[in-house]
């Protein structure tokens, strides 16, 4: 009776065991998915913007915008000169400029830090452009009359992205 009652607990334990590993599972599973969902909204807002030629971290400003009017809202610029204004350790952005107009934007967005290459291509679909140089990844989209760039550090699938590049197509 005693070695009866001790297996039902042993069997009783073992399945407990296995439907927590069951919903744990499904859990990541869960966990994953929503992840997954929301890259794939941050790749097409990073698109729909960068036709727009802004960033996600650039607000309002984008290619036209007046170094001006961008010192006046955000203020003094980590570093700067004639030809960019680096908010990097406040935005994450940078501006580059030609006489005090915004001529490209940069974003290194701390969101964009956990997307991955296999994760862009599969959202955006094929790029315009997929180069390999000094041990990084650039990969270009035509977005509206801009050009979108992805760079990443490394050639692997699962690299993800530094930063994003929005620029003029010449």
């Amino acid at each position: 009776m005693k070695k009866f009652l001790w297996m039902k607990l042993v069997v009783a334990f073992a399945f407990i065991v296995v439907l927590t590993g069951c919903i744990s599972s499904a859990q990541q599973n869960a966990d994953a998915s929503s992840k997954d969902v929301g890259h794939q909204k941050l790749i097409k807002q990073v698109l729909d913007l960068a036709a727009k030629g802004r960033t996600i971290s650039s607000e309002e400003f984008g290619i036209g915008s007046q170094e001006a009017d961008i010192v006046k809202k955000w203020g003094k610029p980590t570093s700067s000169n004639d030809t960019f204004l680096s908010y990097a350790a406040k935005k994450q952005t940078e501006f580059g400029l030609h006489k005090g107009i915004v001529t490209w934007v940069n974003s290194a967005d701390k969101r964009l830090k956990e997307v991955t290459y296999e994760e862009v291509i599969k959202t955006a679909g094929t790029p315009a452009s997929d180069e390999k140089k000094d041990g990084r990844r650039y990969v270009i989209y035509q977005s509206g009359k801009y050009k979108l760039s992805f760079l990443f550090d490394g050639y692997k699938t699962t690299e993800k992205i530094l930063t994003v590049f929005v620029h003029p197509n010449k």
